[in-house]
């Protein structure tokens, strides 16, 4: 939400330096965090004992057999795929159907930042007795709804509105699926990544990936070399290192006749 304030009154430029500095922030707060060591310590993770327990498999075949976490991860899976493009595609949106521009698209962001924030601060007041079954899917639906309006509509202060109030049921409808999975698995089944211990999960991982990089080399796709950019300019490590943490591609550039230089989204190099 603020990052689409300043970008309506300054420019992306600005954005970027301080969403920098606001990592300081996140490493002090880090820094001071304490895990108890006791409870990790006596937790049922070691490779021995859950290979009696059945190990990944068990935890598989619980969440595909069992009906109440099959369904969430379906909904999981879905609304992440298919409510990506709402906020994925807010600049082009904002850009070429909207036609606000970016400053507009800064407004619009702050929109969906500020329902989603809304919808955090009020799903703790929900009442608890009232079922997870039904709010889920339904906070689906409305935001289903809310982003229709707000695609389909014409004027920007109607989308802003909608989108407003679809990132209430945005957040209502992440946030309820994964305490509710969280709530419904069982202990017994938790920790399963720690099944083969940790060496071998980065070196399980890592010989994967190998084997593709591999397969990719020896069947090498010429189609992928069809379009010919142009070459960029040769730039040393210590200029191409100023130039990304000034922004000073984003800063040079124009959007438009009349607009400040750097409200432009980055340049692809």
């Amino acid at each position: 939400m603020l990052a689409g304030a300043l970008l309506s009154i300054a420019s992306a430029a600005i954005v970027f330096d301080i969403n920098v500095a606001s990592f300081a922030g996140i490493l002090v707060v880090l820094a001071l965090v304490r895990v108890p060591q006791a409870p990790l310590a006596a937790a049922a993770t070691s490779g021995g004992e859950l290979k009696h327990t059945g190990g990944v498999r068990a935890a598989v075949k619980w969440a595909v057999h069992e009906r109440g976490p099959r369904r969430l991860i379906l909904g999981l899976f879905a609304f992440a795929l298919l409510a990506a493009p709402v906020q994925g595609l807010l600049p082009a949106m904002a850009d070429s159907v909207l036609h606000v521009g970016a400053h507009g698209y800064g407004v619009l962001l702050s929109c969906l930042g500020a329902g989603a924030i809304f919808g955090a601060l009020t799903l703790a007041r929900l009442p608890r007795s009232y079922p997870r079954h039904h709010l889920i899917p339904l906070s689906m639906l409305a935001f289903s709804l809310c982003a229709m309006t707000y695609a389909s509509s014409r004027w920007p202060l109607l989308s802003g509105a909608a989108l407003a109030v679809g990132g209430v049921f945005w957040v209502w409808s992440l946030a309820s699926s994964s305490t509710a999975m969280q709530l419904l698995v069982p202990e017994h089944l938790r920790g399963r990544a720690h099944a083969f211990g940790i060496r071998s999960g980065v070196l399980l991982t890592a010989g994967a990936l190998a084997l593709f990089s591999a397969w990719s080399a020896w069947a090498r796709e010429p189609a992928i070399d069809l379009m010919q950019p142009a070459l960029p300019e040769v730039r040393g490590l210590r200029q191409m290192l100023w130039e990304a943490l000034t922004a000073a591609s984003h800063r040079a550039q124009e959007v438009e006749p009349g607009m400040p230089p750097g409200s432009a989204e980055p340049v692809e190099e």
